[in-house]
């Protein structure tokens, strides 16, 4: 992503809140991807989550756990829960919304 970590120092603990550092890069990128409507299409969407390197089945995954209501397009909440996700499957571990359960907070 653009030689950015996309976690502090690339180690999730025990799913903290987002940093405040991941909170800003985040938005910024959001803010760069997002549409008028405040979502990012899916095709936008996937072009930029393939940057990470992770297979397409494991992306794919990572999309159906955030595009929850099929709607072929992401908001703010939505990106911030993939790229936690993203981070969670570079770092070895499942990548699953349970994982993240914090971010709903």
């Amino acid at each position: 992503f653009g030689g950015y970590s996309l976690l502090a120092g690339g180690v999730m603990a025990s799913r903290p809140p987002l940093s405040h550092n991941e909170e800003q890069l985040y938005k910024k990128w959001f803010s760069d991807l997002a549409g008028p409507d405040a979502r990012i299409p899916g095709k936008q969407a996937a072009t930029f989550l393939a940057k990470s390197s992770l297979p397409n089945p494991q992306l794919r995954t990572i999309w159906d756990e955030c595009d929850t209501a099929c709607t072929g397009s992401i908001d703010q909440h939505a990106f911030f829960l993939a790229m936690r996700l993203i981070a969670l499957a570079q770092n070895g571990q499942a990548p699953t919304a349970a994982h993240c359960a914090s971010l709903h907070a």
